[in-house]
């Protein structure tokens, strides 16, 4: 009787932490950039975005920032990610992780994306992201 109840208790515990490690936080703000257009399910759009995504917590520099590009248009893709100055590193790639996994389940197959998280910020785009100034989305 006893290893039955052990066993339920422990069933619940490992239940409960996968639910935590596989859910990711809701985004403060997130604009999934309708009228951007889609990219189709397995397209080499989507190989390029998800690899990039993949490698972006890693890559991110001691400022909590990192840019990078991949592919050739029509399916070149560019990302951008920026932590809060305050943010030590480890919290930041922490983030970033959260964002980059989170963005995509949020904005299924949308060509460009931005998501807040109060620590952290994630974006991609199939337009030049690098030194242009946008005004919208803007967080409300």
């Amino acid at each position: 009787m006893g290893s039955c109840r052990n066993l339920v208790f422990l069933s619940h515990i490992l239940i409960n932490v996968v639910g935590l490690i596989v859910s990711q936080p809701d985004f403060l703000f997130i604009d999934c950039g309708e009228g951007f257009g889609n990219y189709t399910t397995n397209s080499t759009y989507q190989t390029n975005l998800d690899t990039l995504l993949f490698s972006l917590s890693s890559n991110i520099n001691s400022y909590g920032f990192y840019n990078t590009s991949s592919g050739e248009n029509p399916d070149r893709v560019n990302v951008i990610v920026l932590c809060r100055g305050d943010v030590d590193l480890d919290t930041c790639r922490g983030c970033i992780s959260n964002a980059t996994s989170k963005i995509t389940q949020d904005c299924p197959n949308s060509k460009e994306a931005i998501g807040w998280y109060n620590l952290c910020m994630a974006r991609y785009s199939n337009e030049s992201i690098d030194g242009q100034v946008k005004t919208s989305p803007m967080a409300k």
